[in-house]
């Protein structure tokens, strides 16, 4: 009877035990027992916003146009002034200088066979384009002074300064500041300011020394402990990279000298920047922006 009882209690225990473990499978509610969810897939990043652009016109109007296209060095023509009829042609140099300084984009690649009369027709057109103050590329060159060496462009040059009168009406150029102790100061100040915009101002000098001359200032350089403006002058071949070998300075009584290589200084009695100039700087900025809306449109710069 004990035997029977002790089988008994025994069969329920291992009863109990059996239900809870069938229940501990069970949703009490009828449900799937839920799992432990993985990480969440990123969201997806929203698209950066575009940024507009400008208008071209709006894009160049708000660059320095002189500065986006100023020409390194070796930007010279690679002849001197010289005499014609009995008169030096140091305004048609400097003019013509000034003019394929700013206007001519030389490229070394993409040129045209130089032996070959076209060609040399093409390279004139090219030119033609400059002198009636409108932007040009001229490929095939590394620089004006490659270009010039160019015994056919050589000669056609010399022509054209040759043809370049003496004889023009200007008056005094637009000075910001004119209050220095004197005029040639104020000129003096007036060329830093317009090289570091990046612009060529041509310069008309009377020296004892110099004589009457004309120049291209192109550069500001700290040179012998002073601040001097260095210049192309068409009496001097730069065969290689310009050394601001020609240039003007400032003494501690506000006198401008022009001090060339080689030579004394010369006190400057008489030192211009002339009304017709500041005409050619904005003839040259009109071309040079219309050159940027070309270029800053195809490159998507703007719209």
């Amino acid at each position: 009877m004990k035997v029977l009882i002790l089988v008994m209690s025994l069969s329920i225990l291992f009863g109990c035990d059996d239900s809870n473990n069938k229940s501990s499978k069970k949703n009490p509610e009828g449900e799937r027992t839920p799992t432990t969810p993985g990480n969440p897939p990123a969201p997806t990043p929203e698209p950066p916003p575009q940024t507009s652009l400008k208008d071209c016109q709006t894009y160049c109007a708000s660059l320095n146009v002189f500065e986006k296209y100023q020409k390194p060095h070796m930007s010279h023509l690679s002849f001197t002034n010289f005499g014609y009829r009995g008169v030096g042609r140091c305004r048609g140099h400097a003019l013509l200088n000034q003019r394929l300084s700013t206007l001519v984009e030389f490229q070394p690649r993409g040129g045209c066979d130089i032996s070959t009369p076209t060609c040399i027709d093409s390279l004139k057109q090219k030119v033609q384009i400059a002198l009636r103050d409108e932007a040009v590329v001229i490929r095939g060159f590394k620089n004006l002074f490659e270009f010039s060496s160019v015994p056919e462009m050589h000669r056609y040059l010399r022509s054209i300064v040759a043809g370049t009168s003496n004889r023009y009406r200007a008056t005094l150029g637009y000075i910001e500041n004119p209050n220095y102790d004197t005029l040639q100061e104020s000129v003096f100040y007036e060329l830093q300011r317009r090289v570091n915009l990046g612009q060529l101002p041509y310069v008309g000098l009377e020296g004892n020394l110099t004589g009457s001359h004309a120049v291209i200032a192109y550069a500001e350089e700290f040179k012998n402990n002073m601040h001097v403006i260095c210049t192309r002058d068409p009496n001097y071949l730069y065969g290689g990279k310009e050394q601001c070998d020609n240039y003007f300075y400032v003494n501690k009584n506000s006198e401008v000298f022009y001090k060339r290589k080689n030579k004394l200084p010369d006190f400057m009695f008489s030192m211009k920047v002339y009304s017709d100039d500041d005409e050619r700087m904005e003839s040259f900025e009109s071309a040079l922006t219309s050159k940027c809306l070309v270029q800053s449109r195809a490159q998507n710069l703007c719209k």
